[in-house]
């Protein structure tokens, strides 16, 4: 039987103290997630390319929590709550951990803490943000990791079956322990209202109308029940104060029906939320006329909004209208405008000039593409799914099947496609704009949520139905959707 000497004192209480850091930073993050699906504003987060909320609002994240019940966060908690057991039990072992397998475990925690570091800040960089938030969980356990292999040095994979075991009853201990909390913290709105807006455009929402909160159900039929809870009082104590008579149009009220059976709970709160900011939204100081109309002016709604070219939350924005247009039964109207946020271009920003003039050049070529509604919404359509790494190159490049280059140089530098900026600049000040996307629904300002827009689109921008019945009260909520 080869033998081992034990570890060292003083590298496992480092490993300790890291690793109670980690856990303590993972659930201050977990906290200010929280606080921005609250309705309230993160430390971190930020306009543009440095964002938490971004970052934990991404595609990986919101299929992390969808799968897996419990937030990327939550995640950094249990890797901290695993390595702080073990390094406190291989301190405590009188063979510091050699022959019970703990050296082993703490290699095998410190390979999954380096990959997991290595793996989501790439995704982040991939994704064109970055979690300043994160960055210190990133340190803090990438140091662990190093100091793990550093300190274990000579020691191999002692006892690797005891070892694996565990890693794996630390694993599944850790995770029972934080799965409540972790399907009660309330997912991303963005990922909810693109889910249920996914069904709903593949055909696949149910149809059945929702049950009558009244007739002993909190919720419709065919609402996901494996969905974490809603906090309390989402669910429905008394008469919707949104339920109503339906539009007349049995496509249309039936299209209704399937969205709020598609919509879980928490989902629900923030429809019922929305939909009381916009029933007392005051009519908008000044709606632009629009240069640009896409999709049917005649249907009756109206959607006038504000964009940024760099804005991500603009670019998901639009990339629902998009698709609502699509699936709506009679359509609706878009009028574009757009507000970048640089100061080169636009007097009411004071900062200038972030990572180059490409917000002020791309709206401008925007500008210049509004003479053709068709190539407009393709133009702007590319430039937001190019948003990572986006360069006054990269503009010229991504437009180049639009127009031509020397027209598109012209018109930029042209005194009137400033004068056109500058009108929609004005009357985003009017509204009051203080970030972008800005969006108005036939004269009143409402939330850019996609299923919020494709209800009130459903009753021609009214917000009595008698599909919003299963809705909860309202609760007063101030922030941006996220």
């Amino acid at each position: 039987m080869t033998t081992h000497p034990p570890l060292a004192k003083r590298p496992l209480i480092a490993l300790v103290a890291l690793a109670a850091a980690s856990a303590l930073w993972a659930l201050f993050l977990w906290g200010q997630l929280m606080l921005i699906r609250s309705g309230g504003a993160a430390f971190c987060a930020a306009e543009g390319a440095v964002d938490c909320a971004s970052v934990w609002d991404s595609p990986l994240a919101s299929a992390v929590h969808s799968m897996t019940r419990v937030p990327v966060a939550g995640w950094g908690l249990m890797w901290g709550l695993m390595a702080f057991a073990v390094s406190l039990a291989a301190l405590g072992d009188p063979d510091r951990g050699v022959a019970r397998g703990l050296v082993t475990s703490l290699r095998l925690i410190g390979i999954a803490g380096a990959a997991s570091v290595v793996g989501l800040l790439g995704a982040s960089i991939a994704d064109g943000h970055i979690c300043t938030g994160c960055i210190g969980t990133y340190l803090v356990v990438g140091a662990w990791s190093a100091l793990a292999f550093v300190g274990t040095k000579g020691l191999g994979f002692a006892e690797p079956q005891r070892g694996v075991m565990v890693t794996g009853a630390a694993l599944v201990a850790s995770y029972l322990v934080l799965l409540y909390p972790g399907m009660h913290t309330p997912r991303s709105m963005t990922s909810l209202g693109k889910e249920a807006l996914a069904k709903v455009g593949s055909g696949k929402a149910d149809p059945t109308p929702a049950a009558d909160p009244h007739a002993g159900h909190d919720h419709g039929p065919n609402v996901d029940h494996d969905a974490a809870p809603g906090p309390v009082g989402t669910r429905p104590l008394g008469p919707s104060p949104f339920d109503g008579p339906g539009t007349g149009n049995p496509e249309n009220d039936q299209a209704l029906e399937a969205l709020m059976s598609d919509l879980p709970p928490e989902a629900r709160q923030l429809m019922s939320d929305f939909l009381l900011e916009f029933e007392n939204a005051k009519p908008a100081a000044q709606v632009p006329q629009g240069r640009v109309v896409l999709g049917d002016p005649a249907s009756g709604v109206r959607v006038v909004d504000w964009t940024d070219p760099l804005c991500p939350h603009c670019a998901d924005l639009h990339a629902a209208l998009d698709e609502l247009r699509r699936i709506t039964p009679g359509g609706f109207a878009t009028e574009p405008h757009l507000f970048p946020l640089d100061g080169l271009c636009n007097g009411e920003v004071q900062r200038k000039s972030e990572g180059g003039p490409v917000r002020c050049l791309a709206s401008k070529a925007l500008v210049c593409l509004e003479g053709d509604p068709d190539k407009f919404a393709l133009g702007q359509k590319v430039l937001f799914e190019n948003q990572a790494g986006l360069t006054p190159e990269r503009v010229f490049e991504v437009l180049k099947p639009f127009t031509d280059r020397k027209k598109l140089d012209a018109c930029i530098a042209s005194p009137d496609t400033q004068a056109k900026l500058d009108l929609d600049i004005a009357a985003g000040k009017a509204n009051r704009l203080e970030g972008t996307p800005l969006v108005l629904l036939n004269g009143r300002e409402v939330k850019p949520w996609p299923p919020l827009i494709y209800a009130l689109a459903l009753t021609g921008g009214k917000t009595k139905h008698s599909a919003f019945k299963v809705l909860p009260p309202p609760k007063n909520r101030q922030g941006p959707v996220r």
